[in-house]
């Protein structure tokens, strides 16, 4: 398995590390980080899906080569740069200091 996460290291560590249990938001009552069995490439392989918004089919995940948490906005088609990492994330999220 670590061949391949290769193309999201070491971005991805983090996750590996202190959230495959996912994390759950009360409020939103949705699972905003998914735990490892539900988390998948996705993009032709470009991307590691790791959590959702739980609106409008935007999912949260690692970019090869890139650092940081990106939105995924299937609609238009864009990323969005959202926390640097996935503390920053959870925090973020569940303070209200980052939404979609």
């Amino acid at each position: 398995m670590k061949d391949a996460l290769s193309p999201w290291q070491p971005t991805c560590a983090e996750y590996f590390e202190k959230f495959t249990d996912g994390r759950y938001h009360e409020a939103g009552r949705h699972w905003f980080i998914l735990a490892q069995l539900e988390i998948l490439v996705d993009r032709c392989g470009k991307d590691l899906v790791i959590g959702s918004a739980g609106c409008d089919g935007i999912d949260f995940c690692f970019r090869q080569g890139l650092r940081g948490i990106w939105a995924y906005y299937p609609v238009e088609g864009d990323y969005v740069l959202v926390a640097a990492n996935l503390k920053a994330l959870e925090e973020g999220w569940l303070n209200g200091s980052i939404s979609v």
